[in-house]
């Protein structure tokens, strides 16, 4: 009998606001959709309601996804993308933004040269502990599930 994979989810509890700002849109969409007259009242209604409806449905699906055969990134923005571990060099830590508060994220490293900058669970401040946890899984993952094993 074939064990199920163990799947850990690493995501932003920021997530939580982007989702509610979610809901927020689509029911001011439904409010004006309630009290709407005229044609171009369509206009606020689309206005709010598919950036409101995009967070809904995409919000929960947002992060990152290890398991024994890679890792999946799912970020609210971009396409999904996904690297197998025999595909993964490294983790490190990225960085964006100016002095004042840059923001920073796990990067993975692939070997062809190429990254995956995981920005859905970005976070400020150096010493971020939950980019620093994030990095350590990716880092155990990859020692557990990596090349050469």
């Amino acid at each position: 009998m074939m064990q199920k994979s163990e799947k850990q989810k690493i995501s932003s509890p920021w997530l939580v606001f982007h989702f509610g700002a979610g809901v927020l849109l689509v029911f001011v969409a439904i409010a004006i959709l309630l009290t709407a007259s005229r044609i171009d009242d369509l206009i606020p209604i689309i206005i709010f309601g598919l950036p409101g409806a995009w967070l809904v449905f995409r919000v929960p699906v947002c992060g990152v996804y290890i398991d024994s055969s890679g890792v999946v990134y799912k970020g609210l923005l971009v396409r999904s993308r996904a690297a197998s571990w025999a595909e993964v060099r490294g983790v490190s830590k990225g960085v964006v933004g100016g002095e004042l508060a840059p923001s920073y994220f796990p990067v993975i490293e692939l070997d062809s040269e190429k990254t995956i900058e995981l920005m859905v669970i970005a976070g400020y401040g150096v010493d971020n502990e939950r980019i620093g946890d994030a990095i350590a899984s990716l880092d155990r993952a990859l020692q557990k599930y990596g090349a050469g094993t």
